[in-house]
């Protein structure tokens, strides 16, 4: 299964968290401003029905109905606002609630606004304000009611209660292309947002990338490639410290190269024949003159048991005993080599560990003697 790349892991955390905090406070300014503009018509209303209360309380006192209805529907008309006065507790003759004048319908056709939420608070003294469906006129309404004293000693309550709204219509179709802007405004800043987090992402997986093909390098023995130490703390401190392992490691290779080399020189300068075995016979190393006494190569003894390079069972017993015993074994024994047999003097002993940890094998020094 193909692991996720670090670059995608990054990026896709981050916008979906650019997202998510664009979308909330997108959400949130929507929010906000709706609510500012609703309590913005709300004070409107009230000082369109504060005006009216002016003009018509005068006329409540004395005036005829038609003379109230006329004003208000010339006030409605020119304020762009519907104004609806209705009976309050303090109006002989009138049930409370009903409706007086009315800027968009004949008084006669209304119901009794007495239950309606906003009249009920301008009853107590209050500003009442209530946003619902209007059957009347099909469509959202914010209404405004605000309460007409008795003007008369001991009157129990309102004479009356002014009433101004406005359709929400007009309301949602201004702020409409405001939500548009908001809307285009909070996209610009998550595309400048997501830009800018692909932009770093990519610069610190850039990082992780070039730390990780170093140590690629590493692995490999290439130890000549140093990585770029860049700005960032984290990162530095991994491509430093990478840096000081691959010249440590060079230098302690360069060390071993250099040792077994010159054990190499050593042991193919020697006329004597040197073989190593380890402790289930198998050869681990020998020399040339090993080899040429043996009537075999380098090549083809390592790796393989001595019984199978040279068929001698005086050698075999040499390494045998000397594997079984801790003391060095000598011993003198024939070889044939060619057509020829060959006189050696055999000098075996264990083979240890560089942890002396114990016999790991053991090593045959075989010297032609058969010329003395």
């Amino acid at each position: 299964m193909r692991r996720p790349r670090l670059f995608w892991r990054i990026a896709v955390t981050y916008l979906v968290v650019v997202v998510l905090c664009t979308s909330a406070i997108g959400l949130l300014a929507v929010r906000s401003t709706r609510d500012f503009y609703l309590d913005h018509t709300e004070n409107e209303l009230k000082a369109r029905a504060a005006l009216v209360r002016v003009q018509v309380a005068p006329l409540l006192r004395g005036a005829g109905a038609g003379e109230i209805e006329g004003l208000v529907r010339g006030l409605g008309s020119a304020s762009g606002t519907r104004i609806t006065i209705i009976a309050g507790e303090d109006v002989p003759g009138l049930p409370l609630g009903r409706v007086l004048a009315e800027s968009a319908m004949p008084p006669t056709e209304m119901e009794s606004h007495r239950d309606r939420p906003e009249f009920q608070a301008a009853l107590r003294g209050e500003t009442g304000r209530a946003i619902r469906y209007s059957s009347t006129l099909d469509e959202d309404m914010m209404y405004v009611a605000v309460p007409v004293a008795s003007g008369r000693p001991g009157g129990s309550g309102p004479v009356a209660v002014i009433r101004a709204a406005v359709p929400l219509a007009t309301l949602d179709h201004a702020l409409a292309s405001l939500y548009w802007r908001i809307g285009l405004t909070a996209l610009v800043v998550a595309l400048v947002a997501a830009l800018i987090g692909l932009y770093v992402t990519g610069r610190i997986t850039r990082q992780v990338h070039e730390v990780e093909e170093g140590a690629k390098a590493f692995a490999a023995g290439d130890f000549s490639r140093k990585l770029v130490v860049p700005r960032t703390e984290e990162f530095a401190s991994v491509a430093e410290s990478l840096n000081a392992m691959a010249d440590d490691l060079d230098e302690k290779i360069r060390t071993v190269t250099r040792e077994r080399n010159e054990r190499e020189a050593v042991l193919v300068s020697m006329i004597e024949g040197v073989l190593a075995v380890d402790s289930e016979d198998r050869i681990l190393a020998l020399n040339g003159a090993a080899a040429r006494l043996l009537g075999t190569s380098r090549h083809d003894a390592i790796g393989h048991s001595i019984q199978e390079i040279v068929r001698n069972p005086e050698l075999q017993r040499v390494i045998a005993a000397t594997l079984a015993g801790d003391r060095p074994v000598e011993a003198e024994l024939t070889l044939r080599v060619g057509a020829a047999d060959h006189i050696l003097q055999a000098h075996a002993s264990l083979l240890h560990g560089e942890d002396d940890d114990g016999a790991v094998g053991a090593v045959v020094v075989l010297n032609d003697v058969t010329r003395l």
